[in-house]
């Protein structure tokens, strides 16, 4: 886009984009993440820059300001904001983090062609130390990869029903929805069906959950999932 295409934000428009902006993290965070999460999201361009491009933002010059400002009113505020505490601050509510049993740092020792002397780990957070390309990463099995899309899922199930109405506006009818009516088991199915596999969600936890980026290393002959940091 050409320069002059671009929107700046000025006295004028400056309030209505800080209105955006509040929205726009209401709709996408404020069931699935703390504040201080939020926080930590925004505090890299990876975030910002994901954020940005999704909302179709790119033209406006000077929106990372305000988005910076408005999570930083959102940390200000997050003994107030009760619908944050769904996503605490270690991610525990979707369990990436796991321990890991001797055979897996071998496995991984293996596959990164080192010692195990190499191999320091924190549960499945794994350094390896003291050789020519350190490495920082996190190592899942299939079993642990998938209990972290079911718990995903399940809070999917819970952010859909948190607040269930029906507003009928040509008739002006206004409905609240009892989610005692609802399949859980089949909803949760469905959700988990849809988003399975999909090892760009967990590196988007494993950000919220470091700050750091993490991405997917495709392996073959192995049962493991591997994330390394970028």
């Amino acid at each position: 886009m050409d320069n002059n295409d671009k929107i700046k934000i000025d006295k004028d428009n400056i309030d209505n984009y800080y209105e955006i902006i509040n929205t726009k993290i209401d709709d996408y965070f404020t069931k699935n993440v703390s504040a201080t999460s939020l926080s930590k999201y925004f505090s890299k361009d990876y975030g910002l820059d994901k954020f940005i491009k999704r909302e179709n933002l790119e033209d406006v010059v000077g929106i990372k300001r305000v988005i910076k400002d408005v999570v930083e009113d959102r940390m200000a505020l997050d003994e107030n904001v009760r619908t944050f505490e769904q996503f605490n601050n270690n991610s525990d509510q979707f369990k990436v983090s796991y321990d890991i049993t001797q055979d897996i740092e071998k496995e991984v020792a293996d596959i990164y062609r080192v010692s195990l002397g190499h191999i320091d780990s924190d549960k499945n957070k794994i350094k390896l130390k003291g050789v020519k390309n350190e490495q920082e990463l996190y190592v899942f099995t299939k079993d642990n990869i998938r209990t972290v899309f079911i718990n995903i899922a399940h809070n999917m199930f819970d952010v859909f029903t948190h607040e269930l109405k029906l507003d009928y506006s040509p008739l002006e009818v206004k409905v609240d929805i009892d989610s005692d009516i609802i399949d859980k088991e089949k909803f949760i199915n469905s959700f988990y069906n849809n988003i399975n596999g999909k090892m760009e969600l967990i590196e988007e936890l494993l950000y919220v959950e470091t700050g750091n980026e993490y991405k997917h290393k495709k392996l073959e002959n192995s049962d493991l999932i591997i994330f390394e940091k970028e």
